[in-house]
């Protein structure tokens, strides 16, 4: 019981106790994160066992699927719901609202909108609480996710499908990038990169990285995250309550201040990947570059030359090399796959995730952009802004199988997002998410439709 009430303290998550059943109600993109922390920790602190811990949300199902599975951080399975686990999500919410309205937090009290509530059941008893080591191990990620993932996006989703269509947004003229010179907390001087993510409102994210940009100096380990607020249409100040600097956005720049010290200034970087714009190669078939050249089934073009999500290739490709260029959808209320999801399929069976990933932490599902979907995180966050055009440059190795259709060896890849690498050479364990199963046929390659406005053009591929 401890356990519930200290999650219901620190994040307003709504609890009830049902005789051996403990029973969450929470935002429905945190579902699956929360049924995988439970069932990592439920228990004495331990992994539970099989089917132990099962999350019901409107439209999909997720079940920590035993130790090993959950070991290696895969414990997330997604197929839609029966009519009969809708049936029971919602008698059991309407059940809980009539014994205890209080329990519910209005960010996921009402059926809709969005985000819609979820149902996580805990088939495990809660008599014996986990160990306190295992909850401060959860509770802060609960609270992280919450901060900045899954608040309730305020009044909807706006949605900017271009560069001239969001320029009337004063937050998108403070989203970006920034490097420069500052000196820490500690008085130590440092080259110090920024991203600046907006998040509906005039609200902000921003993270400093210590050495440079994430692909451009970073250390890899040293960041600090700030939440930002803007002031008026051109100005905006940042906060991290655990340091003694501030940021503060004016006209184009960021400034540092240490009191009213000025310790470190920041201009605008607008990087530009160095593949953007690359040639089609001797021997390679362009597969799109502005019009229909009959390379792709369900191919939609925008009046001024783009593609849209959702084509095909009509041919089928063993190993090769593709480059790709993409843009996405500026949507700063929106969160998580939700923010400009679509999915670049390798012989449709090996999804590399496209998603405005920008200046986040990545999710334990592994399904951020750069990820080969819920299998490898990249190795950096590579992300450029949103309504920036970025690259995906793949070498691709197909999987080997002997004449019973048995594997000999694993499809392989090499990949750079925005020209940094982010997979090298990387031995795929198996087909991705909702990818084809594997196997020694070619397969196509498949731009997803995901119900957001993607943009690719400069689409092409050089068989090996």
């Amino acid at each position: 019981m401890e356990f519930y009430k200290a999650l219901l303290a620190v994040n307003g998550i709504g609890v009830v106790l049902e005789g051996d059943k403990a029973a969450l109600v929470l935002p429905s993109s945190l579902m699956p994160h929360a049924a995988y922390y439970l069932g990592m920790m439920y228990y004495k602190g331990q992994v539970v066992e099989q089917n132990n811990v099962t999350a019901y949300a409107w439209w999909n199902i997720a079940a920590t699927n035993g130790e090993e599975n959950a070991k290696n951080n895969k414990s997330i399975v997604t197929k839609k719901m029966t009519t009969a686990q809708i049936a029971k999500a919602e008698e059991l919410v309407k059940e809980m609202v009539k014994k205890n309205p209080k329990l519910l937090n209005k960010k996921c009290g009402s059926f809709l909108p969005w985000p819609f509530p979820t149902v996580a059941f805990c088939a495990r008893p809660d008599t014996i609480a986990p160990t306190q080591q295992a909850m401060k191990k959860l509770i802060p990620f609960l609270t992280l996710i919450f901060a900045f993932n899954l608040v309730a996006a305020p009044k909807g989703q706006l949605t900017y499908e271009t560069p001239e269509a969001a320029a009337k947004d004063p937050d998108f003229i403070i989203q970006g990038e920034y490097a420069g010179e500052g000196t820490d907390g500690s008085g130590t001087n440092n080259q110090l990169g920024i991203q600046i993510v907006a998040l509906g409102e005039g609200t902000f994210q921003a993270t400093a990285f210590q050495g440079g940009l994430p692909g451009a100096g970073w250390d890899g380990k040293t960041k600090w995250v700030y939440t930002g607020k803007r002031k008026g249409k051109a100005k905006a100040t940042f906060a991290n309550d655990e340091s003694p600097i501030a940021l503060h956005y004016n006209d184009g720049k960021v400034i540092a201040t240490k009191g009213d010290q000025q310790v470190g200034t920041f201009a605008r970087m607008i990087r530009k990947s160095d593949s953007i714009g690359a040639k089609a190669p001797k021997g390679a078939k362009v597969l799109f570059a502005g019009k229909d050249n009959g390379s792709l089934d369900k191919l939609q073009v925008t009046k001024d030359g783009l593609m849209k999500e959702g084509a095909l290739t009509k041919d089928k490709f063993q190993s090769f090399k593709l480059h790709v260029e993409f843009r996405l959808p500026f949507k700063p209320t929106a969160r998580g796959q939700a923010r400009g999801n679509s999915g670049l399929y390798l012989q449709r069976r090996y999804e590399l995730q496209v998603l405005d990933s920008f200046g986040i932490e990545m999710t334990p599902a592994k399904n951020d952009c750069g990820c080969l979907y819920k299998q490898k995180y990249p190795d950096v966050n590579a992300c450029f802004p949103p309504l920036t055009w970025q690259t995906y440059d793949v070498d691709f190795t197909t999987a080997k199988f002997d004449a019973d259709g048995k594997r000999t060896a694993p499809a392989r890849i090499t990949a750079k997002l925005n020209g940094i690498l982010i997979h090298d050479d990387y031995a795929l364990k198996n087909k991705t998410g909702a990818g084809q199963k594997e196997g020694a046929t070619p397969g196509p390659i498949w731009f997803q439709n995901h119900s957001n406005p993607v943009r690719y053009r400069n689409v092409w591929i050089q068989e090996k």
